[in-house]
């Protein structure tokens, strides 16, 4: 007897309200040093009479730069745990804490906006595929060992290029 295409997949794992609550809440402990940093470098630029449009450019490349990394991490082990619906659903979760941070130091900095857009887009698609990736592993290996061990040497080996800039893709300076 075939599963139906939307069944569960192997071994019965779903991601649960609280699977999604930690995803937020891991987006949200991802931003809040970020938060802090730039509020608090901004008012003392401020206070010395400085610019503070790079140091909010710079707060964004480091928002994108822990989004991303934390991502590559998260979102291929959900994939291939829960599926590609809940990896995808984690891994928005993760992201969305971050777009209000995002926006207002966007506006405090004289970054474009379609790096902006480009960067964030880039963000959701990878939210997206990654759990895609983790969710074909789990099918094409026999055991879910094999399964966690791939998506986990994907996550190390996309954190590790996009750490050194090895990707081209991100919006930070080569």
């Amino acid at each position: 007897m075939r599963p139906a295409a939307h069944a569960a997949p192997p071994g019965g794992a779903s991601l649960s309200r609280t699977g999604l609550r930690l995803a937020i809440a891991a987006g949200m402990i991802a931003t809040l040093p970020v938060a802090l940093w730039w509020l608090g470098g901004t008012r003392l630029a401020l206070a010395q009479g400085a610019d503070t449009a790079q140091l909010s450019a710079v707060a964004l490349q480091v928002l994108w730069l822990l989004r991303t990394l934390g991502l590559a991490l998260l979102a291929p082990r959900v994939g291939a745990f829960c599926g590609w619906r809940p990896g995808a659903a984690a891994g928005l979760a993760a992201l969305a804490p971050a777009w209000p941070l995002a926006a207002l130091a966007w506006s405090a900095s004289s970054v474009p906006a379609s790096t902006l857009l480009r960067a964030e887009g880039l963000l959701v698609g990878a939210a997206i595929a990654l759990p895609l990736a983790g969710a074909g592993l789990r099918r094409a290996l026999p055991r879910p060992a094999h399964a966690d061990a791939g998506s986990t040497l994907i996550a190390i080996a996309l954190a590790a290029a996009l750490w050194t800039g090895g990707t081209g893709l991100g919006p930070w300076p080569r």
